[in-house]
């Protein structure tokens, strides 16, 4: 009888963990002591047949596919824009963070983007989609 006391004492005393990790590069954020979680993205591209304009000394013109936070409507009329753009871009600045109270974790590294099409930057969006869902589908 002393026995199934003292079970059901540590049993009511242990609390189930069920925290919710999400992987980062170098270790684990543990969501359950996230209080806000946002996210934020942008992508300027360039094309060489753009009227230039100056911008602080500096001749730039860019379409932006993208600046706002992350979510199925953002990247789906991003992903409309390229589908509808008949340019072809040969430069762009990507970068696209989800931030874990006031700790932002950059997404995937766009070294290999090929500017022969635009599928490789609809791929991109993609992931940054899908880097999202995934930090929402553990919470």
């Amino acid at each position: 009888m002393l026995l199934v006391g003292c079970m059901s004492l540590a049993l009511i005393g242990c609390k189930k963990t069920s925290s919710a990790w999400y992987p980062i590069s170098g270790g684990y954020i543990n969501l359950d002591n996230v209080g806000r979680i946002t996210s934020q993205a942008s992508m300027l591209l360039w094309a060489d047949e753009d009227e230039k304009r100056t911008y602080y000394g500096v001749e730039i013109a860019k379409d932006t596919i993208l600046a706002g936070p992350i979510t199925e409507e953002s990247v789906d009329s991003a992903i409309q824009k390229l589908k509808d753009s008949k340019k072809k871009y040969s430069r762009g600045n990507f970068n696209a963070a989800i931030v874990f109270d006031d700790f932002p974790v950059s997404l995937q590294d766009v070294d290999d983007i090929s500017w022969s099409e635009n599928k490789d930057l609809i791929q991109l969006l993609k992931m940054w989609e899908a880097a999202m869902d995934d930090v929402n589908s553990r919470l």
